[in-house]
């Protein structure tokens, strides 16, 4: 794919960003678009595994995240 390639990314999720954030670094004109007006806490929360905590530090991001995330003390099967 050239360079010059336009990229549309619907869906600003974790999989959404993740891969606008990795395209734009690559050089690709990204454009993310998401339905939602802001992004706000709605009571979900997003357990983040630790593949998906590599990607974020090969974005510079994991640090911001640890910061702004809740750490649990344990886990337990329900």
């Amino acid at each position: 794919m050239k360079r010059t390639t336009r990229v549309a990314v619907i869906g600003a999720g974790l999989g959404g960003a993740t891969v606008a954030a990795m395209l734009q670094r690559e050089g690709f004109a990204v454009r993310l678009y998401e339905q939602a007006n802001a992004l706000e806490r709605i009571g979900a929360g997003i357990h983040v595994s630790a593949n998906v905590m590599k990607v974020l530090r090969h974005l510079d991001a994991e640090q911001r995240l640890s910061q702004i995330g809740i750490h649990p003390d344990k886990f337990t099967k329900a």
